[in-house]
């Protein structure tokens, strides 16, 4: 969230330096990645703190992508008829998906250049 604050720019710019940096912590740190993933596919459900505490770091992220979503509304860049809360889900959904197919099929294509 601190590299998407810091970022000079629209919108699109700093929806790619987010992109950027989910990527780069992913291929860099691919184990916690990999394990946090993991965790949160198989604790969801639980009614546990465990579960509370995943789902409030996913939720952390899923309102910050509302709020640039938001913020780009107020700049002209994100049409103003998009729903901010169904985009912001669509973005975190795929990334997840994204992270997961770059894992299992290794090095077949560069998730930080998309």
């Amino acid at each position: 969230m601190k590299a998407v604050q810091s970022c000079n720019g629209d919108f699109i710019a700093k929806y790619k330096t987010f992109h950027r940096y989910v990527a780069a912590f992913a291929r860099d740190n691919r184990d916690l990645s990999l394990a946090f993933n993991t965790l949160m596919s198989e604790i969801v459900g639980t009614n546990t703190e465990g579960e509370r505490v995943t789902k409030e770091i996913w939720k952390r992220y899923r309102l910050f992508l509302e709020g640039m979503l938001e913020d780009g509304k107020r700049e002209g860049t994100v049409p103003a008829e998009v729903d901010s809360q169904v985009c912001a889900h669509v973005i975190m959904a795929t990334q997840a998906g994204m992270l997961v197919e770059w894992f299992v099929n290794g090095e077949s294509f560069d998730v930080p250049a998309l």
